[in-house]
């Protein structure tokens, strides 16, 4: 019996492997297009505003709410939506994800002082 386990346990594994992989990845690309998402409403809110803000622009003293929410719509469309993934690898082994697991095991054991 336990040279039957032995014999299955590659194939058990790599399925494991796999079944995280795309668990992760399937994660990022969600976070992904949320975000593409949450880029088009605020450029589209900001075509209607478009004609407004080119009369703040000469009208709204420097630190004013009014230039501040101006400036953080430009730099919330200007920021790369691939910034999600500058956080997280995007070569997982299995190897890696074993020692991941280990190392949060270790650390989630170790007594807090």
């Amino acid at each position: 019996m336990a040279r039957l386990w032995v014999a299955r346990l590659p194939i058990a594994g790599a399925l494991i492997w796999l079944a995280l992989h795309s668990s992760r990845e399937s994660a990022l690309a969600k976070r992904l297009e949320e975000d593409y998402g949450y880029k088009a409403t605020i450029a589209a809110s900001f075509q209607g505003f478009h004609k407004q803000m080119g009369d703040i622009g000469n009208t709204a003293p420097e630190g004013s709410p009014l230039a501040k929410l101006c400036s953080d719509t430009l730099y919330t469309i200007a920021s790369p939506p691939g910034r999600i993934y500058d956080k997280h690898r995007l070569t997982i082994t299995p190897t890696g994800e074993l020692a991941d697991t280990a190392a949060k095991l270790v650390s989630n054991d170790k007594p807090k002082t």
